[in-house]
Parts: C-alpha cells; structure tokens; sequence
C-alpha cells in the first residue's frame, strides 16, 4: 500500500489488544470524536446495562480460548447495536494475536495452533474497518470471513 501521506484527523478509530482493546471499545462508546474501535481480544469492562457501541467496532476474539460466557454476553452487549461484528480466529489464543508467537516460535500453548499467523490475521482484519469508516460502507463481512468466524449479535 502507499505510504500515509497525511493523517486524516477527521476519522479516528482506537484500537488495542486485551485490556487496551476493552479501552478502545469502552473509549468508542463513551467519546463522540472516536468514530470507530477494534478489540483485540480484550474483556470488556463496561458497566451492566450500559448503552451499546453505536459506531463500527470489530472484536476480534481468540479461538483457541475455553468457553467464557461472562466475556461473550459482555461483548454481544457492546455489539448489540448493529454496528459491530465478531471475527474469531481459530487456532490463536489470546497471546497469539500479537508478536508473541514471532518472538518464541509456535508453541501452540501459549500461541495457539496457528503459532506466528495470528498478527497477520489481525492485521489484515483491522483495514476493513478502516475501510467502512472512510468510506460509509458496512464492514466487509465477506472478507473477514476469509480469517475467522464472523458473527454479530441479534439487534434488538
């Protein structure tokens, strides 16, 4: 891709990986100069009943993590306005999204079975909610699909 010429300050979106990425999405809700998150793999940590995430978000959620129902009702909350979507990414834990995996090599305990791939995918996922931010479209569904499972809650 060219190199960024100039930043376009009128669009910004936060991201961040486990508790950063809880703060993206808490920053998302609660700031109206943010214009769009991405959850990395982070618990959300926002207060019970909370008014949703009104602008894009995308989670991106470690597939190789054991069922954890506090995390997924937490995070269809925060989703559940219809902007935002899931994308797990079987085969990665929550420390194989980042350059974990890169720095000590495939250890599928600690990286998940997809070892080093895991910050590919969340890379190549992150620009498809760039995407839809600057242009005005819905996110890409169909090609996040091509990373990991896409799921959105049921809007009510």
């Amino acid at each position: 891709p060219p190199p960024l010429q100039t930043p376009d300050r009128s669009h910004i979106l936060t991201a961040g990986h486990s508790l950063g990425g809880a703060a993206a999405l808490e920053t998302a809700r609660l700031d109206d100069r943010v214009d769009a998150a991405v959850d990395i793999d982070g618990m959300p940590r926002t207060p019970e009943n909370a008014a949703p995430v009104t602008k894009p978000a995308l989670a991106i959620v470690a597939g190789d993590a054991d069922p954890n129902p506090e995390y997924n009702a937490a995070l269809d909350a925060l989703l559940d306005d219809g902007n935002g979507v899931r994308v797990t990414l079987d085969g990665v834990t929550h420390f194989g999204m980042i350059d974990v995996g890169l720095m000590i090599g495939p250890v599928p305990g600690i990286t998940g079975t997809r070892g080093p791939s895991g910050p590919t995918s969340v890379a190549q996922a992150t620009p498809h909610l760039n995407d839809a931010v600057t242009t005005g479209r819905s996110l890409n569904t169909p090609a996040l699909a091509q990373l990991g499972t896409v799921s959105a809650p049921d809007s009510k």
